[in-house]
């Protein structure tokens, strides 16, 4: 395979039950219980019928250490944070009277906004003045969200927490990043 199914050699238009079974054949065929990733791509060399043997063995040694080095930068780029300052100036009842709220958070020191991938994408040093990078924040931290919300529902479930709270600040951060909208409006 040259590639061309993207950084994860088409594993990424598997459906989670494709990804699943295809573990589970793995579980089954070796009677093990347990997914060690060594263990699994050296099963996986002779499966080239495997859905994720494309993405394993299907790439040239050299695009597969420069696809690896690739996922090392990437993770050393959402390891890098800023400390930022927000000044909140909210009205308050009175006309003349402004309270000033100010916060401390930590943010990625580089960005890659998903709205720019098709174009080429790549990663930006995050400024936290940039209206077009906090929005980038915003949908991010929304989608973040939302993926704790459907990887850890049945847990929070059971502990009996609800997550309706973490829907509607990931509905809010999403609205939030929508051109024309101010910061911070519900």
């Amino acid at each position: 395979m040259d590639g061309a199914g993207g950084f994860h050699g088409g594993c990424s238009r598997l459906t989670s039950r494709q990804v699943r079974e295809g573990f589970q054949l793995y579980l089954r065929e070796t009677g093990l219980d347990v997914i060690d990733r060594r263990q699994f791509v050296e099963w996986l060399r002779d499966r080239p019928d495997h859905p994720f043997w494309p993405a394993v063995w299907g790439l040239a040694t050299e695009e597969a250490a420069l696809r690896h080095r690739m996922a090392i930068v990437g993770s050393l780029l959402s390891r890098a944070r800023v400390s930022c300052t927000v000044r909140d100036m909210t009205p308050e009842a009175r006309p003349a009277m402004v309270r000033t709220r100010v916060v401390a958070a930590e943010a990625p020191a580089f960005i890659s906004d998903p709205a720019r991938r098709p174009v080429g994408g790549g990663y930006q040093a995050f400024d936290a003045s940039n209206p077009a990078h906090v929005a980038a924040l915003q949908r991010e931290a929304a989608q973040s969200l939302l993926a704790w919300i459907r990887r850890y529902a049945l847990a929070a479930s059971a502990a009996g927490v609800r997550v309706d709270g973490i829907e509607r600040a990931a509905h809010e951060l999403r609205q939030a990043s929508e051109p024309g909208e101010a910061a911070g409006a519900a």
